[in-house]
């Protein structure tokens, strides 16, 4: 039977929705197996034995852009398995928060994640409640004037103390990027 092999997914389960919206895909990886466990090589070895790969796919590219993933899944007609997701210029305008809330359908109350779309393993990811989103979305997008000035200027054992995954660490991100 033909097939595509996208690799390692990471996926999120939702026992509490309805049976066709409880798996989404929310990335994939470029390995046959999993890079923290090993986990899925014997899947890949048994997927080999009964299927043969009609098209495949460059999963390394794949994996790096979060847009071109989303993209190729839907045209894969693998869609449903997606989250609500839109894609903007990262450029900040004083309507961008807005405009992200009516597309996405979230209230004030509602939690959007942002992510860059060439990061992988979590870098740039940053949860907001969407009545934060406007503020949060200045600071990602207006990084500092003079940005090697301003790396300079922070403590030198800044990322030996740093708390994995805040704020601080993913705005870094973003301006790197």
């Amino acid at each position: 039977s033909s097939v595509v092999f996208w690799g390692i997914l990471d996926l999120k389960y939702d026992p509490n929705a309805v049976p066709e919206e409880r798996v989404k895909v929310l990335e994939t990886g470029d390995g046959q197996s999993s890079k923290f466990s090993g986990y899925g090589a014997a899947i890949k070895q048994s997927f080999e034995k009964e299927h043969r790969l009609e098209e495949t796919i460059r999963r390394a590219v794949l994996t790096e852009n979060k847009k071109l993933t989303h993209d190729r899944i839907v045209e894969s007609g693998y869609g449903h398995l997606r989250p609500r997701q839109a894609a903007f210029a990262k450029v900040y305008t004083e309507d961008l928060a807005s405009r992200i809330a009516t597309t996405m359908s979230l209230g004030d109350g509602d939690t959007c994640i942002l992510k860059l779309c060439n990061r992988t393993r979590g870098a740039g990811v940053i949860p907001v409640v969407v009545s934060d989103l406007d503020a949060t979305l200045e600071v990602l997008l207006n990084p500092p004037k003079d940005i090697e000035a301003w790396f300079l200027e922070q403590p030198e054992d800044w990322a030996m103390k740093v708390s994995s995954g805040c704020f601080e660490e993913q705005a870094r991100h973003w301006w790197s990027n």
